[in-house]
């Protein structure tokens, strides 16, 4: 509902900067529609809002209905349709941060702002929310204001920022901080995705800037690509067994052989930068510190699929990644290394950010490509597959950040070297994250088949003291729950099928014993109700059902056969959506009844216990 007396309609239509900004969003696409979300951006950054006028006025310039975009806003966690503060708290509310203390930032600001979580100030000067995951796992608790973050944040700090807030001190980003070094544990292996930002980061932002990056060497791979044939650099990337960083682990340079050969119109090459999984944060680190390697991996990998212009579809929450990169994106259209002409080749690449708008389901490579398109992030029904008909139905790759900043160096360095690194099915270094209730956390460059161990108390230095390790998941949300003894299991692809699990992320997650793993379970299974797109019944229902059921477990309401009801509901799911998003759900319900059947037993044994009547128990 719009407020009463004030004249939306007429403010957006006398905006000559907002039209501008329009008109330069919709170049960047072959349809209109694709600006819809990026627009849809630009009209809440003015007004706070989506009031009905401001929908109206969008549907006007997109020559569409107010019913349609509506069903576009409604979907995305991050446009509203009430009015907002003029600063937008949110605390993050999964795994990583809570364990640290999230909760406790919360209540405090709560009682600093007088407000309940999801209110608003009387002075209209503060919104209070939680988000499921903030993308900020190794620097939890994170907090954001206007979307931009604070690091490692407890409720001391939460208080101070609030304070300058009122001070007239606007809200700035914290860049993010240098990665935690650990000589011994880092010992012995290469280092390449790393290396650059932590020797020539500038300034308070810490990013890698263009001169840097030259005299480093960087885009001497993409003077070595552009000599070659494009097929020749697709076999070079194939023969490295680069797979994907995403979560599938598909062959990277196999993906890009699917795509055809004789273009008879545009090819499309997506960046999947929608990392929303929790316990997942490495690709905020590669755009924010080293922006040019993602663009020069970008523009060698869309040269070898004879695509012209590459989307990169970032996290609408991650807005100073985004706008980092942009900027890298122009220093590096200017200096020749994108453009109509790259570096003289004859070869035209074109590249953009487009951010989305909060919605985990988006880094499902379709939903994204629905999303980009300016739609609901829906999954599309496989085949045809991209390569076959991806963005406006013509052939498209999309592959992740992580996955395409290995190409440069695999151009320039070869597969061989590549090689070295990692195991024989799973080669190159992983950037694997820790999070959680230990001494280091952080964004940790080790080869692929490195433990949990090793990263765990190695890396990052071990658990905080007085904190026991109870459990923890290898490779983000998705992929459940290990127990101690699992810690000697390598993290590669092929090592975690034994135990019944997968690499996903290599997003770590330790779970303490103070926290609890059932409660563990039911943050990660919250998220993914949260998080269902809702199209298809069987997960739409089988998410709820399973959130409901952990719910109980943890209140001591459940009874035990309600474990077995559990696995039942998400076993009559997996398999029958169009997307595989109930497997993703399955592996931390599965395998956290699995290999934690007694901590849910406990549970509702305690509570029969104390529920049972004085005079029974004497007895």
């Amino acid at each position: 509902m719009s407020l009463t007396g004030n004249n939306f309609a007429a403010d957006l239509e006398g905006d000559q900067a907002l039209a501008e900004r329009f008109a330069e969003l919709v170049s960047r696409y072959p349809e209109k529609r694709a600006a819809l979300i990026p627009a849809l951006h630009a009209v809440q950054e003015k007004l706070g809002w989506l009031p009905d006028e401001a929908v109206a006025f969008v549907a006007k310039r997109f020559d569409t209905t107010p019913a349609d975009v509506l069903s576009v806003v409604t979907f995305y966690d991050m446009f509203h349709r009430e009015p907002r503060g003029r600063h937008d708290v949110e605390v993050c509310r999964n795994l990583a941060c809570r364990a640290r203390g999230g909760d406790q930032v919360v209540s405090r600001l709560e009682k600093k702002l007088g407000i309940q979580c999801g209110g608003t100030t009387p002075d209209g000067e503060f919104s209070l929310g939680t988000f499921e995951c903030l993308g900020g796992c190794t620097e939890a608790p994170v907090m954001a204001v206007d979307w931009r973050y604070y690091r490692n944040v407890d409720a001391a700090k939460a208080e101070r920022i609030i304070d300058e807030i009122r001070a007239g001190r606007a809200p700035a980003q914290e860049p993010r901080g240098e990665e935690p070094d650990c000589p011994a544990a880092l010992a012995g292996h290469e280092i390449y995705l790393t290396k650059r930002m932590r020797e020539r980061g500038q300034g308070e932002r810490l990013e890698v800037g263009l001169d840097d990056y030259l005299d480093s060497g960087g885009y001497d791979a993409l003077k070595k690509a552009l000599a070659m044939e494009r097929d020749a650099v697709i076999e070079v990337v194939k023969a490295s067994g680069l797979r994907g960083r995403g979560g599938a682990g598909f062959p990277c340079g196999v993906k890009w052989g699917f795509m055809p050969k004789t273009p008879k119109g545009p090819h499309y090459l997506a960046i999947n930068a929608d990392e929303s999984e929790p316990g997942t944060c490495k690709d905020r680190l590669l755009m924010e510190r080293d922006p040019h390697c993602l663009i020069e991996g970008a523009a060698i990998s869309a040269y070898a699929i004879r695509a012209e212009t590459v989307y990169v579809y970032v996290r609408g929450e991650y807005l100073y990644p985004a706008e980092t990169l942009e900027r890298a994106i122009a220093e590096a259209r200017a200096r020749g290394f994108l453009g109509e002409n790259v570096l003289g080749s004859g070869v035209k690449v074109e590249m953009y950010v487009h951010r989305g708008a909060g919605a985990y389901i988006c880094g499902e490579e379709t939903a994204l490509m629905e999303s980009l398109e300016g739609k609901r992030g829906h999954p599309r029904p496989k085949p045809p597959f991209p390569a076959q008909a991806g963005l406006w139905q013509r052939p498209t790759t999309v592959n992740n950040v992580e996955t395409i900043c290995n190409v440069p160096y695999i151009v320039l360095q070869g597969a061989a070297w590549y090689r070295t690194m990692g195991t024989e099915k799973s080669p190159g270094n992983l950037l694997y994250a820790v999070a959680g209730r230990v001494k280091r956390p952080g964004i940790y460059e080790l080869p692929l088949g490195t433990t949990a161990r090793r990263l765990i108390e190695e890396c990052a230095g071990g658990m905080q003291d007085g904190c026991r390790l109870i459990g923890f998941n290898p490779g983000g949300a998705s992929t459940g729950f290990l127990r101690p003894e699992h810690l000697d299991v390598p993290l590669d692809h092929e090592s975690l099928r034994s135990v019944k699990t997968m690499l996903g992320t290599g997003g770590i997650t330790v779970v303490d014993e103070a926290f609890g793993l059932v409660p563990a379970v039911e943050t990660f299974v919250r998220f993914f109700e949260h998080e269902t797109c809702g199209q298809c019944a069987p997960c739409r229902e089988g998410c709820a059902w399973a959130s409901k059921l952990v719910s109980r477990f943890r209140d001591g309401t459940a009874r035990l056969d309600d474990l077995d009801v559990m696995l039942d509901a998400l076993e009559h799911a997996v398999g029958r959506t169009i997307c595989v998003y109930p497997e993703a759900l399955a592996g931390p319900v599965r395998l956290g009844v699995e290999n934690f059947r007694e901590d849910f037993a406990r549970l509702v044994k305690n509570k029969a216990a104390a529920e049972k009547p004085a005079s029974s128990q004497e007895a």
